[in-house]
């Protein structure tokens, strides 16, 4: 769930003991967002895996590099299936597209997708 991948992969040491002590804390790669314990808490009662996207799955569309290192790609991909979202493989991709060819390619899809 995105608090196990947040706390583990996204957080280091310092941010979890601020937020213990119920500090917001800065979390992101190229621009950061604030949050706070609040939102942890929050997080951790959230299953997004439990929810049934299929009513919404028409306008979702997943794309997913398969390098990730923050998101396991194949959890991401049955997800989607289960919910019949469109699920794109970026081969070569890390999590935040950070090559530009990628980025360009994701940016292809999603134009597509929505028809702009």
């Amino acid at each position: 769930n995105m608090y196990d991948i947040i706390s583990a992969k996204i957080t280091s040491p310092d941010d979890i003991k601020a937020l213990s002590r119920n500090k917001p804390i800065l979390v992101g790669f190229d621009h950061n967002v604030k949050i706070d314990n609040k939102f942890i808490e929050k997080l951790k009662e959230t299953d997004v895996f439990a929810r049934d996207f299929k009513k919404f799955s028409e306008d979702i569309i997943f794309i997913h590099g398969t390098k990730d290192s923050i998101v396991d790609f194949d959890l991401s991909k049955k997800f989607a299936d289960e919910n019949n979202i469109k699920f794109v493989a970026a081969e070569g991709a890390d999590h935040i597209f950070k090559d530009p060819k990628k980025m360009d390619t994701a940016i292809k899809e999603i134009v597509e997708f929505f028809g702009f």
